[in-house]
């Protein structure tokens, strides 16, 4: 079950995303944060080599977040980045959105969501929710 929060936090993640796809036609890993006032604030985007090496561009946005909360305590934050994956009940993997979630006090998830490249963007399919992996506080 995702929360409010949660909620807030990847439907920011969703627009941005979208936006990426649309101007840029790739997807650029990058992180947001909910402040202490309900906010979704940036925190970081990786504009570096789309072929760097996965666990070190989520390293880097994870950092930037423990940087941010550091300077200006947050609620929670989110890493949207672009994977393979195989949704429930199909039998191939598919470009999807990956967005990890971590709240305070709360078990972190991770949301995926499909899509499919097109002019517009793209074309967002069903969502779906699994146990979170990452851990910053």
């Amino acid at each position: 079950m995702i929360t409010a929060e949660q909620n807030v936090l990847f439907g920011a993640c969703v627009k941005q995303a979208r936006e990426f796809l649309k101007m840029e036609g790739d997807l650029m890993p990058f992180a947001f944060a909910l402040n202490n006032f309900g906010e979704v604030v940036s925190i970081a985007a990786y504009a570096g080599n789309l072929e760097a090496d996965p666990l070190a561009v989520i390293a880097f946005l994870e950092q930037a977040i423990k940087d941010r909360d550091v300077f200006s305590p947050i609620k929670g934050a989110a890493i949207c980045v672009d994977v393979l994956a195989t949704p429930p009940g199909m039998g191939y993997r598919c470009d999807a959105l990956e967005i990890r979630i971590s709240m305070r006090g709360q078990p972190t998830i991770n949301r995926y969501l499909p899509y499919q490249k097109t002019e517009e963007g793209a074309l967002f399919g069903q969502g779906y929710t699994e146990p979170g992996t990452m851990q910053l506080w």
